[in-house]
């Protein structure tokens, strides 16, 4: 098998990445649409389910494309955290009591001064867990499942 020249390896990764083509943003742009750093994105209400093989997710709407920010605060006090940048106002509950198995409960804070929202998914520290979060597309749902080990 022949090997791909890098910018070809280099564009392709970019488009599976999620990210419009260079082409695509600046024929956009010219026709007058806004750039994604000034469209705002609207957070849809959290919902919370337990699944049958023990993994739990905490899911929510998001009004457009956008890839939150998300990382973990590992120790006796295990921690979720995502960002989502660009949102200007959440109407939501300010905390979701869900006691799962791994999720004990999700708090939900608006930085008015960053437009973020952050949400962190308070854990049981007594489980070992991995994290994957999911966007779907079609349904504009972004999902942070949190599954057993």
């Amino acid at each position: 098998m022949k090997s791909m020249p890098i910018y070809i390896f280099a564009l392709l990764a970019f488009v599976l990445a999620g990210y419009p083509s260079p082409v695509a943003s600046s024929e956009r742009l010219a026709s007058g649409a806004k750039s994604d750093k000034q469209e705002k994105v609207l957070v849809g209400d959290m919902n919370f389910v337990k699944e049958e093989n023990g993994a739990e997710r905490v899911c929510f709407s998001l009004s457009r494309f956008c890839i939150p920010g998300i990382f973990s605060i590992p120790g006796k006090k295990p921690r979720i955290v995502v960002d989502i940048k660009g949102v200007p106002a959440w109407y939501g509950k300010p905390r979701i009591q869900v006691n799962g198995n791994q999720i004990e409960q999700v708090r939900i804070h608006l930085h008015k001064a960053e437009d973020k929202l952050r949400i962190v998914l308070d854990l049981n520290p007594s489980l070992d867990f991995m994290v994957e979060p999911r966007y779907y597309e079609a349904e504009r749902l972004y999902c942070v499942y949190v599954l057993p080990k």
